[in-house]
């Protein structure tokens, strides 16, 4: 019997459980698909630009063409994103439309495609938890997909069709093929592929692959069992899928260009090196025996490999923004909600980072706990199992208080270790039926799986200490959905087609619902287009510098976004105070303001 095994759980309650899932994952989403295009406009930048790509692949673009043609035409926005994930909604697009009109096809695949990597996510956390810790610890595992707000609340929400949710279900098999307990060798290389496949579509997890490959090179470094052929397995995967991926999505004429944030030569290099680095070691297991010695050959194999390719990854040291003007980084670090700190984050969205950390601080708090206590009470398996696990829900911590969107590094790993802690709370509730772990089981179960639901009590609490609705200073002012509808933007169809200035968060609505050449998206290779959606509205210099740069033909500010009145000269651009060369327009929407450049002769670009 398991070390986590609950004798009043069978079989039955398991599939109860899945089933229960299931219908809760089905009803939300058949109710949400009349709206999912609605909630594609008034929702992440991201999605939207990855839906534009998908419908461009549609229409014919090339496999190759990874750029965004009506973002400062002529020469285009260059995407970073992967066609494989293109071409797997453009597939499920496709069947749908074989029996529904295209724009049902759309809304049923905007809803379909996050809850089916949803349903895939639960299969394989009931899989992997259910082999090392029981049935048990599955239903708790299975609720904390369910539950925890970054999950099922965010990257898996309807309408989610960019790569952080199908980066964080292959994390997920990765993490599961480091511990499942046979087939090393076989495990490795699916743990390897997944990793591989997971760089192909988007570098976020680049360093959760690095720690599992760190983590799997220490325990074949002191001989855990099976350790040497699942590392092995590993890195020959990670390498040989990484190569394939890159070669499969990469036009060859860029395939020695070094972007930085894409899988690309530097970090095949990088992997290149890892992979050498361990291996040798491996090639002579028997020969090197001390685990210090090992460590010592695979560290020194690794800095030289550095160094003999220094000049090929040395560019990309500065990350994926350090090809943007210094204050574009410091727009995205401090403005761009995902890119902040925790601190941050904290002074403007308290509630959200509750509802994002609590849960991992408290299953991480706990789960260290009882390992620490009770490790020697279980299986070798179990131990590196938990253990594990627990070193990614410790890095999604500590690295969600250096930017809030590293809290994804916990997500594969706390499914995991909310079964394990449950399980072990259950069981320890059973054999002592003491009132303290009574009350400790209750308070976790409220922090870890019903964070959400003390957003209000607290906030509450908040208004009478302060005496202020402070719900009006902090969480809803940062939800902005001013003008972002598709029937107050198709009012500026009545223009033709042309090049648009616009604040930030209007720039990618503006390229799926109307027909116009947006010139201010938030995406991190574009410098101005980035530059365009803040900037300019600072100050009449500033948006005749943006004019001079990027030849708009119409300024769009909206009256009713929060965004729009930061700004001084976004500010007075509303309040009518309006230069000689910007003119109003009416376009029969009183939210819209809709301003034509009328200067006679264009400043010149500034560098």
């Amino acid at each position: 019997m398991q070390s986590f095994e609950i004798a009043a759980i069978k079989q039955r309650h398991l599939w109860i459980a899945l089933v229960t899932a299931l219908v809760v994952i089905l009803l939300p989403m058949i109710w949400a698909a009349p709206f999912a295009r609605e909630t594609l406009i008034g929702g992440d930048n991201d999605d939207i630009m990855r839906w534009m790509s998908v419908k461009d692949f549609l229409a014919g673009q090339g496999w190759f063409d990874m750029s965004q043609h009506r973002v400062e035409p002529p020469e285009g926005l260059s995407l970073h994103w992967s066609r494989y994930l293109d071409a797997a909604l453009a597939g499920l697009y496709s069947l749908l439309a074989l029996i529904l009109p295209p724009e049902a096809a759309e809304r049923w695949t905007l809803v379909i495609w996050p809850n089916l990597l949803l349903v895939a996510l639960i299969g394989v956390v009931a899989k992997g938890t259910g082999r090392i810790l029981g049935k048990a610890a599955v239903m708790f595992a299975i609720m904390a997909v369910l539950m925890w707000y970054p999950l099922r609340g965010i990257t898996f929400a309807n309408a989610r069709v960019d790569h952080h949710d199908l980066q964080i279900l292959l994390m997920t098999c990765v993490t599961m093929a480091m511990v499942w307990p046979e087939r090393n060798l076989l495990s490795g290389i699916l743990a390897g592929l997944a990793a591989a496949f997971s760089l192909a579509i988007g570098l976020e997890m680049l360093v959760f692959v690095a720690v599992a490959g760190i983590i799997l090179f220490l325990r074949a470094a002191f001989d855990a069992e099976g350790a040497r052929a699942r590392l092995a397995g590993f890195c020959a995967a990670l390498l040989g899928g990484s190569a394939i991926f890159f070669a499969g999505q990469t036009a060859p004429s860029e395939w020695l260009t070094p972007h930085c944030d894409a899988l690309s030569m530097p970090f095949l290099a990088i992997l290149l090196i890892a992979a050498v680095s361990c291996g040798v070691p491996l090639a002579f297991y028997d020969r090197i025996r001390a685990p210090a010695l090992r460590i010592a050959i695979t560290g020194g194999l690794t800095v030289a490999g550095l160094w003999l390719f220094s000049a090929l990854i040395s560019p990309c040291l500065a990350g994926p923004y350090g090809m943007l003007p210094p204050e574009v980084q410091d727009l995205i670090t401090s403005k761009i909600t995902e890119a902040m700190s925790g601190y941050d984050f904290a002074m403007i969205r308290p509630l959200t980072l509750m509802d994002i950390v609590l849960p991992i601080f408290a299953v991480t708090m706990l789960g260290s706990a009882f390992w620490l206590h009770d490790r020697k009470n279980w299986s070798a398996i179990e131990r590196a199992a938990i253990g594990q696990m627990l070193v990614f829900c410790w890095m999604g911590l500590l690295g969600s208080m250096i930017q809030i969107r590293m809290n994804i590094i916990a997500a594969p790993a706390l499914p995991f270790l909310s079964g394990f802690v449950f399980a072990r709370m259950v069981l320890k509730l059973q054999a002592t039926r003491h009132l303290r772990e009574a009350v400790l089981l209750g308070v976790a179960v409220i922090t870890i799986f019903y964070a959400q639901q003390l957003n209000g009590p607290v906030m509450k609490i908040a208004n009478l200490v302060s005496q202020q609705d402070l719900s009006q200073k902090i969480e809803s002012a940062t939800k902005d959905k001013g003008c972002r509808d598709e029937t107050t933007l198709a009012h500026l169809d009545a223009l033709p087609p042309a090049r648009i200035l616009t604040q930030m968060n209007l720039g990618a609505d503006l390229l799926l619902t109307t027909h116009h050449y947006p010139l201010s998206v938030p995406y991190q290779r574009g410098a101005w287009t980035f530059w365009n959606g803040s900037f300019p509205f600072r100050s009449q210099e500033l948006m005749l510098r943006a004019i001079a740069q990027s030849k708009p033909e119409y300024v769009v500010l909206c009256k009713t976004s929060i965004n729009d009145a930061l700004h001084p000269f976004a500010q007075e651009l509303r309040a009518g105070k309006l230069p000689s060369w910007l003119q109003p327009v009416s376009v029969g929407d009183d939210q819209l303001l809709v301003l034509r450049v009328a200067l006679p002769t264009l400043p010149k670009p500034l560098s």
